[in-house]
């Protein structure tokens, strides 16, 4: 369903705007902002996962979205080319 179709339905609506695109970043841009004024909620595939984690004392889960985030962080990482990663698990 999409987003601004579901917020006509009475759903709560955010889009993960960073895990989503257009043919072009300007086409993203707008479908985002469009959504927006709509009433969607722009959120990051990072806290998306904050939100699913909750709390950090749940160790049922916390472990695996850790090994998640270092994944992600040596991906960002190498991608930009950076020379340091956000979350080192091994430190």
């Amino acid at each position: 369903m999409p987003a601004i179709q579901a917020l006509g339905e009475g759903y709560d609506v955010f889009v993960v705007s960073d895990a989503c695109g257009g043919v072009s970043g300007e086409a993203h841009d707008m479908a985002v902002r469009r959504m927006e004024q709509a009433g969607v909620v722009p959120i990051t595939w990072m806290a998306v996962s904050g939100e699913w984690q909750r709390d950090w004392a749940r160790e049922s889960t916390a472990n695996a979205l850790g090994r998640v985030l270092q994944a992600a962080s040596w991906w960002c990482a190498e991608r930009c080319g950076l020379d340091h990663v956000l979350f080192d698990l091994r430190r």
